[in-house]
């Protein structure tokens, strides 16, 4: 065979790794342009839901508590709140200066003070009555009504008020919204704790199913069947204890929202 010749063998041999050394560079390119779409899919997921989460638990503007002229102010979250219009405040508003958890556990590990209610109504903040001082409170599941002023309302769900020192709480009523719907269950309890009745009116939107509502204070008891489109107007005689209202209604799909009966009027009349 002539010395210029080449075998087709030979050259396919010669070849090869020209073309092996191609293909890592071809899988490389491939990996970061699928890394690229990746990152880009998962930052327009996260920028969406980031988005949602502010239009659904934030204010506008969200930093409205440093932009009020205020000054500074702590947060109260009161029983069976939702607890995401809180983390909205603390992390828009620096004017924020504390957290205070009345009748629930802490929601993450970062230091907070525990409220209670002592006997004559005043509010006790880690085992002190409350100072002079803005309060912004987390109302959205429950509904107080606390001795102060109400200086704004920046969303349904949140209200701030300026405080007396020893303020007093009035009435705290667990598992009523700001729309005035309950959930399966409402307590109601006002201070000083003393005889009287509670009244309250009742009622469904239309084409809504019939239910009952179980009511009850102390040893006073009373069931209603609650129709759609009409209001029940009661009355329950007490001696001191709170009013508790149970409203058979199944249960709604994960993480939906129980609507058991909305809530007219609600108030306590001293006997």
């Amino acid at each position: 065979m002539p010395p210029s010749s080449t075998p087709r063998s030979l050259s396919r041999l010669h070849s090869s790794p020209g073309r092996s050394r191609g293909a890592p560079h071809l899988f490389a390119l491939l990996a970061i342009g699928l890394s690229l779409a990746a990152g880009a899919s998962v930052y327009a997921t996260d920028r969406l839901a980031t988005q949602w989460d502010a239009r659904t638990f934030s204010t506008d503007p969200p930093d409205w508590l440093d932009r009020s002229g205020l000054g500074p102010a702590r947060y109260l979250t009161l029983p069976r709140s939702n607890d995401f219009l809180g983390t909205q405040l603390e992390s828009w508003n620096r004017d924020l200066r504390g957290v205070i958890l009345l009748g629930k556990p802490a929601f993450d590990p970062y230091p907070v003070e525990v409220a209670r209610i002592a006997r004559d109504g005043r509010l006790i903040v880690a085992g002190r009555p409350t100072r002079p001082e803005v309060l912004v409170v987390n109302v959205d599941g429950s509904a107080i009504d606390l001795e102060g002023r109400v200086v704004a309302r920046p969303r349904q769900g949140l209200v701030a008020y300026r405080i007396p020192a020893n303020a007093r709480v009035r009435s705290l009523a667990r598992g009523l919204s700001p729309d005035g719907w309950t959930g399966t269950q409402l307590d109601y309890q006002v201070w000083p704790r003393r005889p009287g009745h509670y009244e309250l009116t009742l009622t469904l939107p239309a084409d809504t199913p019939q239910r009952k509502a179980m009511l009850s204070a102390g040893g006073a008891k009373r069931t209603v069947v609650l129709h759609a489109a009409r209001r029940v107007h009661l009355s329950l005689p007490t001696t001191g204890a709170p009013l508790h209202v149970v409203v058979d209604v199944p249960t709604s799909p994960l993480g939906g929202r129980v609507l058991g009966a909305q809530v007219v009027a609600l108030r306590f009349v001293s006997a």
